[in-house]
């Protein structure tokens, strides 16, 4: 079957899709081991690549989609209201500020407790070291 939505466009459309999930929620890619039913129904064949999403550690709980059904989904999300890509940009900025902003948060943490730096009992008691 082919494609209805050229490969760089779906490719953008599934990160702006892993944004907003956690990281350990992403859409990934992958080529079957076996065969799989996806959540559309479609088949997919031993060694055909499909778009899978983690629900827990049980990978026959995963959401498995073939491209076609890929497609599809992101139609029916994104389709009917272009505009809401730009309001999903906005969005992603925010998040991507967030976990910047965590991240350095995290990195302060780290350089303040640092085990045999002599700053450690300093920096608890409010001190500059």
């Amino acid at each position: 079957m082919d494609n209805f939505i050229p490969d760089e466009m779906r490719c953008d459309l599934i990160k702006h899709l892993n944004i907003i999930n956690s990281e350990f929620d992403q859409w990934t890619i992958r080529r079957a081991q076996k065969n799989h039913i996806d959540l559309f129904g479609k088949e997919i064949e031993q060694g055909d690549y499909y778009y899978r999403l983690r629900i827990d550690t049980d990978f026959c709980n995963d959401i498995k989609m073939t491209t076609y059904s890929m497609e599809l989904f992101l139609f029916a999300i994104f389709a009917p209201s272009p505009k809401w890509i730009y309001d999903l940009a906005r969005y992603e900025n925010m998040i991507l500020k967030d976990k910047l902003d965590s991240k350095e948060k995290n990195r302060d943490l780290m350089d303040k407790i640092k085990v045999g730096t002599g700053e450690r009992d300093n920096v608890w008691e409010g001190e500059s070291g």
